[in-house]
């Protein structure tokens, strides 16, 4: 039995996720980098990240630490993370306010003491989630 098919999150939720944000909390609306925006959307499926954490953190991750959008990037890298890791079988169980300080350093810079790595958010999405199968 080969692994299991990832259930990715499309590119119109991710779009949905973030327009829900900055109306509901404020915020400049706007894709700030395509390029990020598209590479982050791709970590679903790569074969490079082998665990679904690992997929996640660089999902979610990468909107969050390389600004794919104008504003919002926190939130909406969080919220990508919760709903993928939901779709593959998880409960990330964090809420964002829980999970801000996580967030907010993973969204500074390279190098900047304090900073998270994805590995370390992978991690930290580990230690954190707990499989859906079974709690029902």
């Amino acid at each position: 039995m080969g692994k299991p098919k990832v259930k990715i999150v499309t590119m119109d939720e991710i779009l949905e996720l973030h327009d829900t944000w900055i109306k509901r909390l404020g915020g400049q609306p706007g894709i700030f980098n395509p390029s990020v925006l598209m590479y982050a959307y791709e970590a679903q499926m790569s074969p490079y990240y082998e665990t679904i954490f690992q997929k996640a953190a660089n999902f979610g991750g990468r909107i969050t630490k390389e600004h794919a959008f104008n504003d919002g990037n926190k939130r909406t890298g969080y919220s990508c993370c919760w709903l993928f890791l939901r779709r593959n079988g998880y409960i990330l169980l964090p809420s964002f306010k829980e999970a801000y300080e996580v967030f907010k350093r993973l969204s500074l810079g390279t190098d900047v003491p304090g900073e998270m790595t994805y590995e370390e958010l992978s991690e930290w999405l580990e230690a954190n989630s707990i499989p859906i199968e079974g709690l029902f």
